[in-house]
């Protein structure tokens, strides 16, 4: 009989069908049975494949607040009805992880916390004396009570630091990065014939970011880069993500920029797949797991110097008149051949998951 894992995490769009939470309980569901503790209604038909939904509150999530009494009341019936043999927190370690730890403590559950973003900092990158203090108040306090789980999972060495001096012990702390499904995310032998596919300029240098367009995920660098090449018709930025009214008003202004929106997972490769340079500006990120996908599409990269990045970014930055200056001069490097290092391919990152699930 397998042992049963309950996984506590937000809620993933119907249409999303992959990421973190899909490719992880892939993994893990090999050797365990496996509970999504939340709203059924926000999953993919597909997550039923590895997973079993288990929601006991009907809560409307709508801020941090309802949030927290909704996990807390759907862990706390979660763990007296199923007893669990580990409880795992995939997302927000800034109030899901101190949850998963407290009601694993209650039970006598063993617990794992997967630290995923520099969340300690989140406070300096938010709005308003509130945001602020809340976020502060989240992310500086309460996340700490994470140093009592069973196992920690980060993304990096910095990441390892900033728990250490949280007050982790060293030994519960586990490198290692999120699972990039390979069969999705290749390189494309013929970019004109996919670039005609989605109706995308055959003479144009494509670079292309990724993720949602927010503040701390480094809008203001995206739009000021963008913004330098606004009169050169060789360039075409295509952003893919949910943007914020204020910023997306912004990047409608220029007409080098394509704003696709949230696309199916498929999408996002063959965006990459079609494009020259990928660029992320993120303040405040763990390993983003579009750095990993660009580079399994063979497309070089280049961050913001930022949580030892540089493992698979062709390049990093710090001034933005540094990203500037590679996008107009820098070697791109885009190839039909993947840059996904092979210590991180789906093979290798199956085996240690699992090794890290396997309590003694």
């Amino acid at each position: 009989m397998k042992k049963k894992i309950g996984i506590l995490t937000g809620l993933n769009p119907k249409t999303t069908p992959h990421g973190n939470r899909y490719n992880i309980g892939k993994i893990l569901s090999q050797a365990y049975d496996l509970d999504l503790i939340g709203f059924e209604e926000g999953y993919h038909n597909k997550f039923k494949k590895y997973f079993k939904f288990k929601q006991y509150t009907r809560i409307k999530a709508n801020n941090k607040f309802k949030w927290f009494l909704k996990d807390a009341i759907n862990l706390y019936k979660y763990c007296r009805k199923e007893k669990p043999d580990i409880l795992f927190s995939i997302q927000r370690p800034d109030f899901q992880g101190p949850l998963v730890t407290i009601f694993a403590k209650i039970f006598g559950i063993k617990s794992i916390v997967r630290y995923s973003g520099a969340y300690f900092d989140m406070h300096r990158f938010k709005k308003g004396v509130w945001n602020k203090l809340t976020t502060y108040l989240t992310c500086g306090l309460l996340m700490k009570v994470i140093k009592y789980s069973d196992k920690i999972i980060c993304m990096g060495k910095e990441q390892k630091k900033e728990l250490i001096r949280a007050g982790c012990n060293p030994k519960k702390i586990n490198i290692l990065l999120q699972p990039t499904n390979q069969k999705i995310f290749k390189p494309v032998k013929n970019k004109a014939k996919l670039r005609k596919k989605l109706n995308l300029p055959l003479n144009k240098k494509i670079i292309i970011y990724v993720g949602n367009i927010t503040n701390f995920k480094g809008a203001d660098t995206l739009i000021n880069v963008i913004s330098k090449f606004s009169k050169d018709k060789n360039y075409l930025f295509i952003v893919l993500g949910k943007s914020i009214t204020q910023y997306a008003a912004k990047l409608r202004k220029f007409d080098n920029v394509l704003l696709t929106g949230r696309v199916p997972h498929y999408k996002v490769a063959e965006y990459y797949q079609s494009a020259d340079l990928h660029i992320h500006p993120s303040y405040v990120e763990g390993f983003p797991k579009v750095v990993l996908e660009a580079a399994a599409c063979g497309l070089s990269t280049i961050a913001r110097d930022i949580v030892g990045i540089d493992r698979i970014a062709k390049k990093t930055f710090v001034k933005d008149k540094e990203l500037i200056e590679y996008v107009r001069h820098g070697k791109w490097e885009a190839s039909n051949k993947s840059k996904l290092p092979k210590e991180y391919s789906w093979k290798n990152l199956e085996k240690k998951y699992l090794d890290i699930f396997a309590f003694k």
